[in-house]
């Protein structure tokens, strides 16, 4: 068994902005990396970690690094957990997109599974190079605890496979927010969820 500490990254200015931000390699802004220091602190309350994966994206390793520092562990990082890449849609307002990408927008919200960005990838892409990295991660660290630092859309399409839900269904799986925990105990190919999208830790201005 191989327990999976799931982290989102914190708040970026794009988060904030509502803009898509895909494979872009933007930072955190203060109130995200602050956000990574508390997460960090709460898990390290309840965990022992013995290894820290990362999307290679400078806002994924911004909030592993607190981690790093309080482990004392280096931060392996790993392009398999990069966000999903939107293409065209990259560094676009979300209120634009909606406006300039119609039809896009009406195949996005109707099968958001099966919907590919325009110039990007689908979500069964990320999907699939996700949970490539997860298992070999599972393979290397049988009987440990592991932190992986990702992105939102890449979180709730390794949350659907985990499920064992097809990527078509995408849509039951909720969105996890900046800097929220999802722990899973992985075993013989089934997941036990322990934590889901968990941001209690957070205080109310960091929310």
């Amino acid at each position: 068994m191989v327990r999976f500490i799931i982290v989102r990254h914190g708040l970026t200015d794009f988060n904030r902005l509502r803009k898509y931000q895909g494979q872009y390699d933007s930072n955190l802004e203060p109130v995200g990396i602050e956000q990574a220091e508390v997460t960090a602190e709460r898990v390290a309350a309840t965990y022992k970690l013995d290894a820290i994966y990362s999307s290679d994206l400078s806002r994924a390793v911004m909030t592993a690094e607190p981690f790093a520092r309080r482990f004392s562990l280096p931060i392996n990082k790993d392009a398999a957990f990069r966000e999903v890449d939107v293409g065209e849609w990259t560094l676009q307002m979300i209120a634009d997109v909606e406006k300039n990408y119609p039809e896009d927008i009406r195949a996005y919200r109707s099968a958001v599974g099966e919907f590919r960005f325009p110039g990007g990838e689908s979500f069964e892409d990320t999907a699939k190079r996700a949970m490539d990295g997860l298992m070999k991660i599972s393979e290397k660290h049988d009987g440990e605890t592991v932190l992986v630092v990702s992105h939102g859309g890449t979180i709730r399409a390794m949350i659907c496979a985990l499920l064992g839900y097809p990527i078509k269904e995408l849509s039951r799986v909720s969105p996890v927010g900046n800097a929220s925990i999802t722990v899973v105990e992985y075993e013989n190919g089934q997941a036990r969820f322990i934590l889901t999208g968990e941001r209690s830790h957070l205080p109310e201005h960091l929310k």
